[in-house]
């Protein structure tokens, strides 16, 4: 028997969408609206239960352990928040509305100074 090969095609994570230059990747409505509000330190409990809400959970938590993969320093902070200490297994999504709201924020803080 020889190798098999598998000639599926592959999902692209992103999606993107045909400009008259070129591609760019699209992002839904509802994400980008995420997005703003998190850039304009919207906070996560100021939204009913909704589409939206669990749009501006992923995105928080998404940020957030995007800014601790690259920055060692904030893992100080998120022990200090927490109460708990950061690895990669640690679930994020465990922690209340509450606790990561207050946990970007002071990673924000932090890194202004």
């Amino acid at each position: 028997m020889g190798n098999k090969r598998n000639n599926k095609t592959r999902k692209l994570k992103t999606a993107y969408k045909s400009w008259g230059f070129g591609k760019y990747p699209f992002v839904p409505r509802i994400k980008y609206r995420a997005m703003r509000i998190l850039d304009n330190l919207g906070k996560l409990e100021d939204y009913p239960k909704s589409d939206l809400k669990k749009n501006v959970k992923e995105e928080l938590i998404r940020r957030i352990q995007y800014i601790l993969k690259k920055k060692k320093s904030t893992k100080r902070v998120f022990k200090n928040v927490t109460r708990k200490k950061y690895n990669k297994k640690t679930k994020l999504n465990k922690l209340s509305d509450k606790k990561l709201d207050q946990l970007y924020n002071s990673i924000l803080e932090h890194s202004r100074k």
